[in-house]
């Protein structure tokens, strides 16, 4: 297996502050619910710190409106400092990649905030972020993945493969053949699904009963016709002020590209870099819906392999 680029975890040791990370918006967290909602609409980001000045008191992301969607619903004019996670975990700009990974791996975070040695903040670190350092150690590889939207209509009928990666995969180092395993080793089935009739306060309600951020669609129970998520939730009915009482596929997104359980992890990546997605729905070898996989699944994986998942330092 010498032809394979291996990387160990040396090649995650390099600092935050020498990755280009986005800066990030910090608003008071007196700042209503909807206001914030709008903003994060225009922006099109998913997540705001909350404080005064450069100071973080607090984080709040859109899967906080699930979680505390009762208090939203209550009045969605409430202030974000009820709303939101308070005194969050952030990392120092001298912290490493392994770091990041490892927490974010390991508390599910999405996002991180990154300070500077004064506590001031400067940076946010997403799951994105680090899927897409960790393709460009593989750029080679993952240029074989290609975007795939239609692959029903070209007649592509995969069959598991015998993965070689299982037979001298090593703790602590990933090798460029991790992206040829299949989905169906990391798919969440899990998930939520919905007639598409069913009213957007229905569901809503039932995603955050059952601490869920995405929904599968469906017609006659067999028909995938779209996907929501909390991005939808926050962008399309709280951005907007739309009827709750409207049915769910009014915010949907429709005919959502799906892949097959036996696609391969670089399929899954190249088609969230390349669409923007963070999640996919994924069908059985018939074509039905079975689960979901997200850029957080993607990432708690390789975070598995590499050894950095739960790490006692971070529990």
């Amino acid at each position: 297996m010498s032809d394979l680029k291996t990387v160990g975890l040396e090649e995650f040791n390099i600092p935050l502050d020498q990755l280009n990370l986005p800066s990030i918006i910090n608003m008071s967290s007196s700042t209503p619910f909807l206001e914030a909602a709008k903003l994060m609409f225009e922006k099109k980001i998913g997540s705001l710190t909350l404080g005064e000045g450069t100071k973080i008191e607090g984080i709040f992301t859109e899967r906080d409106v699930i979680s505390k969607l009762p208090l939203v619903l209550e009045d969605p004019m409430r202030p974000l400092s009820d709303l939101m996670t308070p005194s969050p975990l952030t990392l120092k700009n001298d912290a490493t990649l392994s770091d990041a990974i490892s927490i974010m791996s390991s508390r599910e975070f999405r996002h991180l905030p990154v300070t500077n040695e004064n506590g001031d903040i400067e940076k946010m670190i997403s799951i994105k972020d680090v899927l897409k350092f960790i393709s460009e150690l593989f750029s080679e590889h993952m240029n074989d993945f290609k975007p795939i939207n239609d692959w029903n209509k070209m007649g592509v009928s995969l069959q598991e493969q015998a993965i070689l990666y299982d037979y001298h995969k090593e703790e602590g180092k990933l090798s460029e053949d991790v992206f040829d395993i299949p989905i169906k080793r990391i798919v969440n089935t899990s998930i939520s699904k919905f007639n598409s009739q069913t009213s957007i306060r229905e569901a809503l309600l039932k995603l955050h009963e059952r601490r869920e951020a995405i929904a599968l669609i469906m017609e006659y129970e067999t028909e995938l016709v779209g996907v929501v998520t909390e991005r939808d939730i926050l962008y399309k009915v709280f951005s907007s002020d739309l009827s709750l009482d409207l049915p769910i596929e009014e915010i949907m997104t429709s005919s959502p590209h799906v892949l097959s359980v036996n696609h391969q992890f670089g399929n899954a990546l190249s088609n969230m870099f390349a669409y923007g997605y963070r999640n996919i729905p994924v069908v059985n070898q018939e074509g039905f819906p079975i689960g979901n996989i997200s850029l957080l699944e993607l990432l708690i994986f390789l975070a598995n392999e590499l050894g950095l998942r739960n790490l006692l330092k971070f529990v």
